[in-house]
């Protein structure tokens, strides 16, 4: 997994073709709504079809091991 905020990470988006079909956002919080169902997936599993969702992250819910030889760039950000 490429972060964004790696040089790594922007080469390869910087590469890629852009996708208008996936976007990304960091929040706390999101509601969204879709004019048509949507399939959506929740922690990879395919979950059907939706026309609205909302989601929200618990602060500290995830814990992230990295090895101790990782570099600081690979780093989650706490």
């Amino acid at each position: 997994m490429h972060r964004r905020g790696t040089e790594r990470g922007r080469v390869i988006l910087r590469a890629a073709p852009r996708i208008h079909a996936m976007q990304y956002v960091q929040a706390r919080r999101l509601a969204a709504r879709f004019d048509l169902p949507q399939e959506i997936q929740l922690d990879g599993d395919g979950f059907g079809a939706v026309t609205a969702a909302g989601i929200w992250i618990h602060p500290r819910a995830l814990k992230v091991r990295v090895p101790a030889t990782a570099s600081r760039e690979e780093r989650p950000a706490r």
